[in-house]
Formats: C-alpha cells, structure tokens, sequence
C-alpha cells in the first residue's frame, strides 16, 4: 500500500482468511493490480451451507487498505465447506529462523509459504496445500535515496 514513510505489503494473513495484491487484473477489460480476498462465507442458499470463496477488486489510487474487497463480487472456491486454516511460513527479519505462524503480522514481508487446511461440511478435509509465493523483484524492495536503485531484500 501507498505510504512514503512507512514499508507496508498489501498483504494481510490470519488464521481464516487471506488477502493479497496480484498482479492479475480484477477482471477482462481492466489492467494493472488486483486485491484478491479467500475465506469461508456462508451460501445464499435455505441449507445455511459455507462455501470458500474468493472475491476480486480494483484498488483505488489511494487504497491503504482491502476495503474495495467487502463490496466485490464473490466466485465459489468450494462448496460445502466448514472451515478452512492458514498458516504462514517465513520470518519477521532477515536475522531471525522462519517458522510456521498462525497469522502473518509482518506488514514489511510476506511469508516464503503458505499452508492451507480445508475442513469440508461432511467432517472430512482436503489434502494439504502448502504454495510458495512468488513476487515481482520490486515488490520487497528497500529504495536507496543516495543512489535513487531499489535494492532487493536479502532471501532467506
């Protein structure tokens, strides 16, 4: 997100729902970035069944938050679905061991993974996933004022 004083990733991990920017555009006919939302939502439906979904917005020049994403429209995941976990992998500076986190509190970084846990309505569960992320090279960049270059962080 856009702030001159401060380092901040549009990125937000708890343990329940994920949000991010993406460079896939929010839908057909618009470019540039997206704020993409996953979580469990309940279905528009009498059986009260929760779905995973996925909601995808246009941010606005001035966006500090994920704001444009509760207005979004959402696209089922999965349905029938009773909870799903997050999990996030990484560390909170480059002096310190990555380890597994339940929320990611980090607003300067994000993880090197990401579990995710799917609970399905029946009492059963999905396989595991565990994905790495991958970032455009300025995406973590610390800018150099006396020599005006975006140094890349140091990777883990």
């Amino acid at each position: 997100f856009k702030d001159p004083m401060t380092l901040k990733i549009a990125f937000e991990g708890k343990e329940n729902r994920l949000r991010f920017a993406s460079s896939r555009p929010a839908g057909i006919s618009a470019s540039g970035l997206s704020l993409v939302g996953i979580e469990v939502e309940a279905a528009d439906d009498v059986k009260r069944t929760r779905n995973l979904v996925m909601r995808r917005a246009m941010p606005d020049d001035d966006a500090k938050d994920f704001a444009p994403l509760d207005k979004a429209e959402r696209t089922v995941l999965y349905e029938g679905v009773d909870g799903v976990v997050f999990e996030y992998f990484g560390s909170e500076n480059d002096f310190t061991d990555p380890k597994w986190e339940r929320t990611w509190d980090y607003a300067g970084r994000v993880p090197q993974l990401i579990r995710i846990r799917i609970r399905t309505a029946d009492g059963g569960s999905l396989p595991e996933m565990v994905m790495r992320l991958m970032l455009g090279e300025e995406a973590g960049c610390l800018e150099s004022a006396f020599q005006r270059v975006c140094r890349p962080r140091r990777s883990t």
